[in-house]
């Protein structure tokens, strides 16, 4: 039979297990956010500004794909602004595309069509998710975040720390960090649309310097495996002047 002594021998390895992992979890989050450019830097954010290219690989049949087979680039545009807005602007070869939450309503706006409209659904979820200026794990139990260490592992023979991150809403990313320099390499999520069961895998690279602060400057998304888009920035700006109207549903 299992004693009572045994019990709390074995309550007592549980709760040290408990207090180390939050310990090294402590630890991982603070390296990447000294990484980042340190609390201080990016608490002081008060806006972000980036002008990029945002490239769609070339897909059989697929609309306005670039007659060389290299597919579709094109200029982005994307303000964030504290404490909770973002505008997006995407130049197509035959209209523009904006996506903007002010902080309540997310909406969406064809340049062809002229009129904004109100998006819901797992585009106005990570719109919504966009808007917040800060990383995800900076104040991250402050703001009703929960972050697990999952384990080490490998990414294309890198060492990374795999983090499960949960939200205050309940969404669930999984967070990997290079086990070198504390910067994220990949972030996972995954949800349903349309009743089907989507994986969105986003890669992380070409980490450089802005104003003291680290930032990736390539981006690259996957969706069930498959490359779908990636995002180059070209240059980005903190602090600048953002008016809030340009957030706002009109």
């Amino acid at each position: 039979m299992f004693s009572s002594r045994a019990v709390c021998v074995a309550i007592g390895v549980g709760a040290f297990v408990s207090v180390a992992s939050a310990q090294a979890v402590d630890e991982i989050v603070a390296k990447n956010i000294e990484a980042r450019g340190g609390i201080e830097k990016l608490r002081a954010v008060q806006t972000v500004k980036t002008a990029g290219k945002l490239v769609v690989p070339p897909r059989s049949g697929a609309r306005g794909m670039a007659p060389d087979g290299k597919g579709l680039e094109m200029p982005m545009m994307i303000w964030v602004k504290r404490p909770n807005k973002v505008r997006r602007e995407t130049t197509f070869p035959d209209r523009t595309v904006t996506v903007g939450f002010d902080g309540t309503t997310v909406w969406g706006l064809d340049s062809t069509i002229g009129k904004a409209q109100q998006i819901s659904g797992p585009q106005a979820e990570a719109t919504r998710d966009d808007a917040d200026i800060d990383p995800l794990l900076l104040d991250y139990r402050q703001k009703g975040h929960k972050v697990e260490l999952v384990g080490q592992e490998k990414i294309d023979g890198q060492a990374v720390n795999h983090l499960r991150v949960t939200r205050k809403n309940g969404k669930v990313s999984q967070y990997f960090l290079s086990a070198d320099t504390g910067l994220e390499v990949r972030i996972v999520d995954s949800f349903e649309q349309g009743g089907m069961k989507m994986e969105v895998r986003t890669d992380l690279s070409n980490y450089q310097t802005v104003d003291g602060m680290r930032l990736p400057f390539t981006i690259k998304q996957f969706s069930n495996g498959t490359l779908a888009v990636e995002f180059n920035l070209e240059k980005v700006e903190f602090n600048a002047a953002v008016d809030d109207e340009m957030f706002r549903l009109k």
